[in-house]
């Protein structure tokens, strides 16, 4: 989703027989791209034997990705579209989907409300990446009325989770889900939990600018990761030295338009106007998880920027904002 500038470098170290190499893996999934690196020992005797394994678990990433992508986008035959276009009030549903639902529900509590996955009829109103679009919709609806009548079903609060039966309950039958921006920290976790698994210690991916480390460059020094300026493609805001860290970043600079009265329209909605958020340009988050970093991000994104960064300081995490015209705060610890 982001762009983050990842500041690394290949060195080819020697050592006995073997020495660390650097494999890299470009993936266009789940509406975004995804860079993985995995830096592993390559044997002088049998080079090849290294590749073919790890390329056999760049070809499970990306079964993961396609999996999630099948299973939890609004295409037709997702199990998203099912609920999105359920003809009854009650849908049982995967154990996969109920635990993005659970963990997407109980953050809407924790976020008092700003995270909400009930928000895909404002994606679908704005339109964030149709460049060609000169309104809200092709219908040309007014804004006003759009609004009307769809934020009284945008409320997480309308699902209700019966966890015996893995039933989901919708108690508006207008309410409709989205789970892009939860989704991808449940692959970012898979997908760390595959690399772990196989016995990787050194590794980097970053799925839309979301990254998750592990371990070091082939050098033992530390990655190292850019933070890019909201407004200037070529302007880092910071760079600083991570490992085995996610670093998560949401930003109103990658996907959006600009309406034809210069309004900017970005994928961050804040649920409680239906509009794109306009409290910040974008929010950088430091967390072990994934996960909860994305959560965090998003909800945190809508919010002031001091009322952000007093919450990540409540909440025990290290966040940096940059607000609608430019200014810069950062909890105690995030790096300068």
């Amino acid at each position: 989703m982001i762009k983050l500038w990842i500041l690394s470098f290949t060195v080819v170290l020697l050592a006995g027989c073997a020495k660390d190499q650097p494999f890299k893996k470009r993936f266009f999934r789940i509406s975004t791209i995804t860079d993985a690196t995995i830096y592993e020992k390559s044997s002088f005797l049998n080079p090849q034997s290294t590749a073919v394994q790890v390329e056999k678990t760049f070809a499970r990433m990306d079964s993961i990705m396609v999996d999630w992508e099948n299973r939890f986008s609004p295409k037709e035959g997702s199990e998203i579209y099912a609920i999105n276009h359920r003809t009854s009030d009650t849908v049982t549903v995967s154990q996969e989907l109920y635990n993005i639902l659970d963990t997407a529900l109980a953050f809407g509590d924790s976020t008092d409300g700003y995270f909400d996955i009930t928000m895909e009829p404002l994606k679908t109103f704005w339109q964030p990446e149709c460049v060609e679009c000169t309104g809200p919709t092709a219908e040309q609806e007014s804004t006003t009325e759009f609004l009307a009548k769809t934020l009284p079903h945008i409320n997480y609060k309308l699902i209700q989770l019966i966890p015996e039966t893995r039933r989901v309950i919708f108690h508006d039958s207008l309410t409709t889900i989205d789970v892009g921006g939860i989704a991808k920290g449940f692959v970012l976790h898979r997908i760390q939990a595959l690399l772990d698994q196989e016995g990787y210690k050194n590794y980097l991916v970053s799925i839309g600018g979301d990254i998750i480390f592990r371990g070091n460059k082939p050098n033992g020094k530390p990655f190292v990761v850019g933070v890019q300026a909201p407004r200037s493609d070529d302007t880092l805001l910071c760079s600083f030295p991570v490992d085995s860290r996610s670093v998560i970043t949401s930003g109103d600079y990658e996907r959006f338009r600009i309406t034809p009265n210069g309004k900017r329209v970005h994928h961050l909605f804040n649920p409680k106007t239906g509009y794109s958020a306009t409290a910040n340009m974008s929010v950088t988050i430091l967390m072990d998880d994934p996960l909860q970093g994305i959560l965090w991000c998003k909800a945190l994104f809508v919010q002031q920027a001091p009322d952000a960064i007093a919450y990540a300081k409540k909440k025990g995490f290290e966040a940096m904002v940059v607000d609608s015209v430019g200014n810069t705060y950062r909890t105690d610890g995030f790096p300068k």
